[in-house]
């Protein structure tokens, strides 16, 4: 009788824990979706932090870089301009060039528009890059530097995104 009892009970803990994993698992999906879409700097957040994850991408590697290509400071940057353009033709809010994302994304074109639009997709496009020159190179100072100039070598600019200490932008700052 007390190992009936027993494994009843076993059975309902065990139901209740699958019904508990169910619902964080159902929590977790709608928190990966549910954040203003129309907000650029939001939409910054949280493509970096999903497409660093997905390329075993440092985190603060990859704000870092956000940073010093477009100074993305977080996602209460109200102002934050994602459409920016250098004078070199890099674009979007990662500054990809359009070449350079047809050759990461094996695509035989990328419009600027698209890269300079599509924050989600520039963002991927970026963190793709990242992890094809760490792949290559195997150092992160080599990797930022090539994705600054297009050649492996470690500059200012590699090394402003390695010892960046930024600060976000919080609601009581502009």
């Amino acid at each position: 009788m007390g190992k009936v009892i027993f494994g009843g009970l076993m059975i309902v803990t065990i139901a209740l824990f699958m019904r508990l994993m169910v619902a964080e698992d159902t929590k977790r999906e709608k928190c990966e979706y549910a954040y203003d879409k129309t907000s650029p700097s939001i939409q910054m957040y949280y493509n970096i932090k999903k497409y660093a994850e997905l390329y075993d991408i440092p985190e603060d590697y990859a704000f870092g870089l956000a940073y010093q290509e477009t100074r993305y400071m977080g996602p209460l940057h109200e102002k934050y301009d994602h459409k920016q353009v250098s004078f070199a033709g890099a674009v979007g809010p990662m500054q990809v060039m359009p070449a350079t994302a047809a050759f990461i994304n094996h695509k035989g074109r990328v419009s600027k528009k698209k890269l300079t639009e599509d924050i989600e997709y520039n963002v991927e496009t970026s963190m793709k890059l990242l992890r094809y020159l760490y792949d290559k190179y195997g150092d992160w100072p080599t990797v930022f530097g090539a994705y600054n100039t297009g050649r492996p070598l470690v500059n200012q600019y590699a090394m402003n995104i390695i010892n960046k200490k930024y600060t976000w932008i919080d609601d009581q700052q502009d």
